[in-house]
């Protein structure tokens, strides 16, 4: 539901600019193919078919390359080529559209939101916090927050299984500093909404790598 809410941010726009934009026709069919994907692929996800979900992103990608080949100034496919990068896991080539679509549209807050989760997906926790920071400004609404706190929450959790995994495989030294990124994570999470479910969370997940100080602090908070 997360992904989706943010869906219906990225897409919505898309039909009210197009016909102001008068794009070419076949631009305008084939960014209307990719708009078409993106949607389907949405409601694939909604129902927990993520495999379908994907091939359904992965078409709509091409279909906004695409648009972008046949008219390169037009203004909203690069934003939704970034969407759907960053829903694909591509976060290093999400970036750079993401900045490219900024320029065109820099009051769109979720071109910042999904640029700094990309970040944050990849390490760079403090870039992404500016981002995630600058979307919020443009967009105070609870439901941007609220879903990004969800999103970084669930980064946090997968980066530790993800730490566990590699620990058992062998690889300690790996397998902790994904569960440290993981932490970084769930405290950013917290600052974005210090409220006593955010604390527990990064009160539990210290405990359980042996960080007592840092888990017995937010134990408190969590009261």
């Amino acid at each position: 539901m997360k992904k989706l809410y943010i869906l219906s941010m990225v897409l919505l726009p898309f039909a009210s600019c197009s016909q102001d934009e008068k794009p070419s026709d076949k631009a305008f069919k084939v960014f209307n193919e990719g708009v078409k994907f993106s949607l389907d692929a949405g409601n694939a996800a909604s129902i927990n078919d993520y495999e379908k979900a994907s091939q359904l992103n992965k078409k709509a990608i091409e279909k906004f390359k695409e648009t972008l080949t046949i008219d390169s100034t037009h203004s909203w496919a690069v934003s939704a080529l970034a969407h759907s990068q960053y829903l694909e896991k591509n976060y290093r080539e999400a970036i750079p559209n993401f900045e490219k679509a900024i320029k065109v549209q820099p009051n769109f807050a979720v071109n910042y939101q999904e640029m700094g989760m990309c970040k944050i997906n990849l390490g760079e926790i403090e870039d992404g916090k500016r981002d995630l920071v600058k979307a919020f400004s443009l967009d105070p609404s609870v439901e941007l927050k609220t879903n990004t706190i969800l999103d970084l929450q669930d980064i946090g959790r997968l980066a530790f299984d993800y730490g566990d995994g590699y620990i058992n495989q062998g690889e300690k030294d790996k397998g902790e500093g994904y569960k440290r990124f993981a932490i970084a994570v769930f405290l950013l999470a917290f600052d974005f909404d210090k409220n006593k479910e955010s604390a527990k969370l990064v009160s539990d997940y210290a405990l359980k790598i042996g960080d007592k100080d840092l888990s017995e602090k937010f134990k408190l908070i969590a009261q």
